[in-house]
């Protein structure tokens, strides 16, 4: 079964949720299930409701998804992703998202606003070579 989009994380932190192991368990008998956007850090993050798998709430989120999914005769894989320039600042407390080109892509981000949904142009980027080579790290700290 291909990745499918699964922004339904569970605010603030975005931890998944019993919804999203229901919504796997559901398609338990279509084959192999790799999920998507599993945030393998903070910095990772590109859209708004995302998992991720850095906080111990996540862990426990995303075990609960793998769990159910067995226990309905499945086979699920986490795709971890660290999203680079198509990331918002927003999501970066200050900070520019970390990328390997300062080169802005011509594509806008989903963002979340309190009030509504908005889509926000992603902004100039950072290519800070030490912030770029932790990244390796996250992913497989992540995916022990």
């Amino acid at each position: 079964m291909a990745p499918m989009m699964r922004a339904r994380a569970a605010q603030p932190g975005n931890v998944p949720t019993g919804l999203m192991a229901e919504y796997w368990a559901q398609r338990a008998s279509a084959g192999i299930i790799i999920t998507e956007e599993t945030q393998i850090s903070l910095q990772g993050q590109g859209y708004s409701f995302t998992p991720g798998i850095h906080s111990a709430e996540q862990v426990a989120g995303g075990r609960k998804e793998m769990d159910t999914v067995h226990a309905a005769g499945g086979r699920i894989m986490q795709q971890l992703w660290h999203v680079c320039r198509m990331s918002h600042a927003s999501f970066h407390a200050d900070r520019l998202p970390v990328a390997p080109s300062a080169i802005a892509p011509e594509a806008s981000v989903w963002v979340v606003d309190p009030a509504c949904a908005t889509f926000a142009s992603a902004m100039h980027l950072s290519a800070q070579a030490a912030r770029i080579l932790r990244i390796p790290d996250c992913g497989t700290a992540g995916a022990t």
